[in-house]
């Protein structure tokens, strides 16, 4: 069976003259969940292999996402590897389609989302100190754009831009963002569990315990930690298990 992320079917957005449908919106997040949730071993065979294929189709606007996606995931997992600019390829592809008067309104709230952390990204490549801060204060413009006009419709926005709240040095002081998204996704979770896929829950609690460790509050920590667990072991390579080792009694 496959899982529902959204329930509803149209819904207007934020008193906008366009209708919003939320169930076409979950189709597409579903059908990019692979790019998504993509593993850093396989980022690179599945770029040459997503390469390849569009070299004999004609791309579509979902198939430019497909890709930006997965340039955007080889930037994020394997920039500390040495494999770099992948976030200006993906920003190449993301960027014409965010300011496009024709692109399909159920695309917009990943594009918008995407824009946000492949500038972020892009911003982290940069060896230039000016470039860096101007990059991530713009990624989070688009960031908080998503939140704002898409947030309530699924959990994606609220998920990346606490990733990217979570990711950032705390020079820039998005620590508070990162746990609002997160008690957000918490809270949204807990009364429909539809809203927020149990995968996902397990890396949110796992990012919910690692906040409150930042903040000494070693019980509360603890607390998430084994939520995350309970969920998912294996997660981000059974972190929240090698926290708890360390931590709990």
């Amino acid at each position: 069976m496959k899982k529902i992320y959204i329930v509803g079917i149209v819904m207007l957005i934020m008193g906008s003259s366009f209708a919003m449908d939320v169930a076409k919106l979950n189709r597409y997040n579903e059908e990019l969940q692979p790019q998504m949730a993509i593993l850093a071993e396989q980022v690179m065979p599945a770029i040459e292999a997503e390469e390849k294929r569009l070299k004999t189709v004609k791309a579509t606007d979902l198939d430019a996402i497909r890709l930006a996606i997965l340039y955007h995931n080889a930037s994020s997992l394997l920039f500390s590897k040495g494999v770099k600019g992948y976030a200006a390829k993906g920003l190449t592809l993301l960027q014409p389609l965010y300011e496009s008067k024709t692109v399909e309104e159920e695309l917009r709230p990943i594009i918008t989302i995407y824009v946000g952390s492949i500038t972020a990204l892009q911003a982290a490549e940069s060896i230039n100190p000016v470039d860096k801060m101007m990059g991530v204060g713009k990624g989070f413009k688009f960031l908080d754009e998503a939140v704002d006009k898409y947030g309530k419709l699924f959990f994606l926005p609220a998920f990346v831009r606490s990733s990217v709240a979570s990711a950032v040095p705390e020079f820039f002081k998005k620590e508070k963002v990162a746990l609002a998204d997160l008690n957000f996704l918490e809270q949204s979770y807990q009364s429909n569990p539809n809203f927020v896929p149990k995968d996902i829950m397990a890396t949110v609690y796992l990012n919910l315990g690692n906040s409150y460790k930042k903040q000494k509050n070693i019980k509360q920590a603890i607390q998430y930690w084994t939520l995350s667990k309970q969920i998912d072991p294996k997660v981000r390579n059974g972190e929240a298990s090698e926290m708890l080792d360390v931590f709990a009694d």
